[in-house]
């Protein structure tokens, strides 16, 4: 083809870019346990909360969604060992509630999902939001009866939520 040089198809090649590749990866929660004592769907009701959200539920694909104060449902695909994606409906979170943030911006975010179980009774789920400056990671510990939520944002200020009962 006119103007485009002949690309270089070598094994050695081909290694060094996967290497490069998976260097610059983000990174996904490593699983700690083997069997977990759970079941799902789980469905989650969340006392008053910073991030507004009062439910989550993860059905037995590992879709994860919200009910927000006063926003629509968002839900999330989430990858065992690798990202999905998930169109969103609203917006991401933002650590400046400026008004009018996302006014020139369209509104066609995406976010990127994987999870891990990390204890038996522990779920870890790290959402990205690929087209926007924020990730949100959740701890969700069945044994104690919480979740952790971190935004990248944050400054290592994570919020401890409790589930009710």
């Amino acid at each position: 083809m006119p103007g485009v040089d002949k690309v270089n198809e070598s094994a050695k090649d081909q290694q060094k870019l996967e290497a490069t590749c998976a260097r610059v990866a983000l990174p996904v929660p490593v699983p700690k346990v083997k069997k977990i004592s759970v079941s799902l769907p789980l469905n989650l009701r969340l006392e008053d909360n910073k991030h507004g959200i009062k439910s989550i539920i993860i059905d037995k694909d590992y879709n994860m969604t919200f009910a927000r104060d006063g926003e629509c449902e968002e839900t999330y695909a989430l990858g065992f060992g690798k990202w999905l994606y998930s169109d969103m409906k609203g917006v991401p979170p933002y650590s400046i509630e400026a008004v009018d943030r996302f006014k020139a911006l369209k509104r066609n975010f995406q976010a990127a999902g994987c999870y891990a179980w990390t204890g038996k009774k522990v779920l870890s789920v790290r959402l990205e939001y690929v087209n926007w400056i924020s990730a949100t990671t959740f701890q969700i510990d069945l044994a104690n009866g919480t979740v952790t939520v971190t935004d990248n944002y944050a400054q290592g200020k994570p919020e401890v939520i409790n589930i009710m009962h």
